[in-house]
């Protein structure tokens, strides 16, 4: 370092010999295909492919999940479809908490009533204890449907029977059953009979 103070403020000379100047642009010299040359191999692979569009087809179809995925979707719109089509049944088979629930909607003397036969396996440590129930009919109005609930509790003892009256008219419901761990919802179409006998 120079003890003269005046070296400290002379102007810097760049690589050719000139000073600086502050109204002069800096350039900067880039080369795509230089940088592209010395690439590796897969990068420069990678880059030929980028501008290759692909088609939605080869998107939905392109690999294993892709596939899984479009089955799952389109199989869940058959199941949809076909629920609608048929507008419920008059019967209902569902298992909650390993027993065996079947569900009816009878008409005897203009009341209503919702039957529920359970059973279990034997060897089967099935679900007790509180059945929360929600019957509402379908309306196709904007009013919202009355909604009659219940509550019911499932023992070990197999078979039980349960029967609640509904206070409300139509010809087709839509049935929950809710405990702390399952929830389970079926349309149900009035039966002109009553539950079969067991």
């Amino acid at each position: 370092m120079s003890d003269n103070p005046d070296d400290l403020f002379r102007p810097i000379k760049n690589e050719h010999g000139r000073k600086p100047e502050a109204d002069q642009d800096i350039v900067y010299y880039y080369s795509r295909e230089h940088r592209m040359q010395r690439a590796s191999t897969g990068v420069r692979e990678l880059n030929e492919n980028a501008g290759v569009k692909q088609g939605i087809i080869k998107n939905l179809i392109g690999n294993k999940s892709n596939i899984t995925v479009l089955v799952s979707i389109a199989i869940i719109c058959l199941m949809a479809f076909f629920i609608t089509i048929s507008g419920g049944q008059t019967g209902a088979q569902v298992k909650l908490g390993e027993n065996n629930v079947s569900m009816t909607i009878y008409d005897e003397g203009g009341i209503l009533f919702l039957s529920l036969h359970k059973e279990f396996p034997s060897k089967i440590v099935p679900y007790t204890g509180a059945v929360d129930i929600a019957v509402s009919p379908v309306q196709t109005g904007k009013e919202v449907p009355p909604i009659e609930t219940r509550r019911i509790f499932f023992s070990l003892d197999t078979p039980e029977n349960y029967l609640v009256s509904l206070p409300f008219e139509g010809d087709k419901f839509l049935v929950a059953l809710h405990t702390d761990f399952q929830t389970i919802t079926r349309s149900l179409i009035v039966s002109k009979k009553g539950p079969a006998a067991r």
